[in-house]
Parts: C-alpha cells; structure tokens; sequence
C-alpha cells in the first residue's frame, strides 16, 4: 500500500525519505509521470513548500520554494515588468517550480533564449541519505567546478527532493506578433525554417505544425516587430499572413503552452531532434493517427498518441530512425522511455552519489 507524506517542513521532508524504502515526488500533477515502484513505495507531496523567498529585480534573480506555483511566480515577476524567458508550459495548469525543473521542459520562446537549464543558478534539496544540501548561489556569476543544479534539470525526482531554486530573470517584451506562412511541403518549411533560423532577425520562436505552416513569432516594441514580421514574410519568399498583438496572436501558441492541441486521454511524447530528422519521421508518421508539432526551430518534437497500438508503432518508427522518445503525459505505461533508449552509465554514477541507497523512485 502506497504510504503518503505532505510536507509541511524541511523536517518532514528528511523524515520521509529516511522511513522510506523508495519514495517519488509529486507535486501538482499537471504532468503525467510513470514510475517503476516497489509495493511498499511512498509518494511525497512537496507541494505545500511553496512561496517566493527572494526576488531582487535589480540582478535579475528570483528564489523560490518548490511547490511555488508557476502562475503565482509569473504574476509577481510581470509586476517589475520581468518573465521567466525559457517559456515554461503549463503555467495556468497547476505546474510548480520543482515540476519545472524535475521535467526540464521549456516552451516555444526556448528558441531565442534557451532552456530552463540555461537560466538556473541554485539549488536546496533533500538529497538520498535524508541529508539536506545546496549547490550554486543566487547570483549570475558563481560558476565553479562541478555545476550541480543543472543536473536537477530533466532529473524526473530521481536526484532528490527539490526544496528551492534560484532563477534568473529577464525584462518582459512589451508585445509579441506572429506571421504564419504556409508551405507548399515538409521539404518546402524545413528549408524556410533554415533560411529564417539563419537571418539576423531575432526571433523568439519558430513552431512547425502538422498542416505544414510556419508559425513565426518575435517580442519587443510595436515598432520593431512590426518592421520584423515584414522582413520574416520577405525572407521567406512565401506568402504570410501577420498577426500583430491580440487575443488571437496569443490564441496561436497558448495551445503550446498549455498542451491543449493533446487531448487528456491522449498520450503526449517529447523527441529531441534535429530538422535534418523531421522529413524521415514525418513520412513515417503520414499513416498514424498520432498528431505531431515540431518546435524550438525543429529541435524538438511533440507526438500525440491516442492508443497503445500507436504508441507501439512510434517506438518501433523512432527505433529505426535512431531517436529517443519520452513519454512525459498519459498513461499508464510500463516504460515512458521509447525509441533509442540512451546510454546511462553516466547517470547512473551520479545518481548513485546522490542517492546511495535507491530510496528515489526511477522513472521507467
């Protein structure tokens, strides 16, 4: 029987591990985890460890307690005019910092800024041995030898139990407008999306959906992202239609946000990528059910799968391509890795310095 602890302190925290033969860690559940458990597993809700410790707008940083909802964070940074630029999903989804940083994903705008790994400077946790510990700083420049809470970053709990996390900041774009342009094939938008990942333009995101659109998006002042947007449709050579700041311009990528073009009974797989990979799986995928975005200027790749049976199909696709799926929403499954399972004797050492007895749960 699954024993549950809720944290209400640092203490509880240690407590549930040390009594804990293996334990994972839950917090808000926007994202749908699988896990390989033993009977007598615990879950521990880290979720009431929630609040901002420290925000110093002037440096461009911002503490926060793990179960810190993402939504209460992102209103208090836009109050000085500052946002979280890697674009983290599910913001208005329940999503908390620790979630953020144990999944590692980041949204759209990861294109021009970088990933969540790029923008974490600190972290406090509770570590196997029940011990608390805390790696890096709550300033910029702080770097020195081994860089741990990066490793947090896509760790899924299997590192420890996140307590705090110190980010940095960006100032906010005062307005964002978008150009979409259709292409006449995949081949047609893989070398449009070359041509305008190589421009000079800075563009905050560049998303390939399913009917072969290009969906442009660049943040900053009415002025400048007007003059850009024209000069994206230019450099395309194709027609585009601009969408300057609006409910509607917002509308084209809140479904990348919030994970809303997947349907909840749908099982939703991340594939790193490059865009040399997207006309191999594409073709590949023309005969499943399964629904596909490439993002992040077609780095990474979205799947929706709505069965089993197209799950099986898709390992069996990214196997001979040679890639690697994630299953990170939906369920239940005996494995949320698919494709081409990496190496993990690196990971492996590590976790087995942070967590030398197995009490963390591994993810399947």
């Amino acid at each position: 029987m699954t024993k549950i602890f809720r944290a209400e302190s640092i203490a509880d925290v240690q407590l549930a591990i040390r009594s804990s033969s293996q334990i994972r860690i839950a917090g808000n559940g926007s994202k749908s985890i699988s896990y390989q458990t033993a009977c007598d597993s615990s879950t521990l809700d880290i979720t009431p460890l929630s609040g901002i410790i420290d925000y110093d707008p002037s440096e461009f940083t911002v503490t926060a307690r793990a179960g810190t909802r993402l939504e209460d964070l992102t209103a208090a940074l836009a109050e000085r005019g500052q946002f979280l630029p890697f674009d983290p999903p599910l913001v208005q989804q329940g999503a908390t910092v620790g979630g953020m940083i144990a999944a590692g994903l980041s949204g759209p705008n990861r294109l021009r800024f970088g990933s969540v790994r790029d923008f974490i400077l600190g972290i406090r946790f509770v570590d196997g041995t029940g011990a608390v510990a805390s790696a890096g700083g709550k300033v910029v420049k702080n770097a020195a030898g081994f860089d741990i809470p990066k490793l947090f970053v896509g760790s899924w709990g299997e590192l420890g139990a996140i307590l705090e996390v110190t980010l940095k900041v960006f100032p906010r774009p005062v307005e964002y407008c978008s150009v979409r342009i259709e292409t006449d094939s995949i081949s047609d938008a893989i070398e449009i999306m070359h041509r305008l990942a190589r421009s000079p333009l800075d563009l905050d995101a560049i998303d390939l959906d399913e009917s072969r659109a290009l969906l442009v998006r660049l943040g900053g002042k009415p002025n400048a992202i007007e003059q850009g947007a024209a000069r994206v449709i230019t450099r395309s050579e194709r027609k585009g239609t601009c969408i300057m700041p609006s409910p509607a311009e917002r509308q084209l990528w809140s479904p990348l946000q919030d994970w809303s073009w997947c349907g909840a009974d749908e099982m939703m797989i991340r594939i790193p990528l490059t865009t040399f990979h997207i006309q191999g799986l594409e073709s590949k995928l023309e005969s499943m059910k399964a629904r596909r975005r490439f993002s992040v200027g077609g780095n990474v790749a979205y799947i929706a799968c709505p069965t089993t049976a197209e799950l099986i199909e898709l390992d069996r696709i990214l196997h001979l391509l040679r890639l690697p799926g994630r299953i990170i929403r939906g369920g239940p499954v005996q494995s949320s890795q698919i494709g081409q399972v990496q190496s993990d004797a690196f990971s492996s050492r590590i976790r087995h310095a942070m967590d030398p007895e197995n009490r963390f749960a591994r993810r399947a």
